[in-house]
């Protein structure tokens, strides 16, 4: 199981091919009232990786930004959500790292892997 993030989808993609999977599954986590719109804009994206395409992200990013979670930093009502950390979370392939997730004590845990 492996963690995806926009900030390293391309690394994301490079783990989940190194173990070499018959089949995948993603999660949504769906906190935005949109059923996680976000999450499956970053799993079409992801899923066009996995198939050996490099596709553009700007469609993805944009149902990203379209989502209710996203709506709520672009609502300077709600200072909790500043917009400049929908902009970190978006920034694609920022950092060249995957996070693997293993079990430890019962936990779920994610370590950075090059």
């Amino acid at each position: 199981m492996v963690a995806a993030r926009c900030v390293d989808a391309a690394a994301t993609a490079r783990a989940v091919l190194a173990t070499g999977p018959a089949a995948g599954a993603g999660a949504v986590a769906g906190g935005g009232g949109d059923g996680g719109e976000e999450d499956r804009a970053l799993a079409a994206y992801l899923g066009e990786l996995l198939e050996g395409r490099a596709p553009d992200p700007a469609p993805f990013l944009a149902r990203a930004r379209a989502s209710a979670t996203a709506a709520r930093f672009l609502d300077p009502g709600q200072p909790a959500f500043p917009a400049a950390d929908l902009d970190r979370c978006l920034a694609v392939d920022r950092f060249d790292l995957a996070l693997p997730v293993t079990a430890d004590g019962g936990h779920l845990v994610l370590r950075a892997a090059r």
